[in-house]
């Protein structure tokens, strides 16, 4: 056999190999719902239901960090300092 031949061979072995690979995935994991109304989570943390309602209504602004307009990212960063003490990256 020469080089062409074990590449004619091979070549559609190794691709048929690595597109089977690719086309499948992990097993999608079993969801679970979980309910907790709303009243027992804004007693839980007043800190959180405090920092909504001082940023109740501030428009959004793409790359925003202040009360003239905030992103989504910002915003989740400040609600888990206020609320939770704890600094997101």
């Amino acid at each position: 056999m020469t080089g062409d031949d074990l590449r004619r061979i091979y070549f559609p072995l190794i691709i048929s190999a690595l597109l089977s690979a690719c086309s499948s995935g992990p097993e999608p994991s079993e969801q679970v719902e979980v309910t907790v109304p709303t009243n027992q989570l804004l007693s839980n943390n007043p800190d959180l239901f405090q920092f909504y309602n001082e940023w109740h209504g501030t428009p959004y602004r793409l790359g925003g960090t202040q009360k003239s307009g905030i992103d989504c990212s910002a915003f989740v960063q400040r609600a888990f300092v206020a609320a939770y003490q704890l600094a997101l990256p």
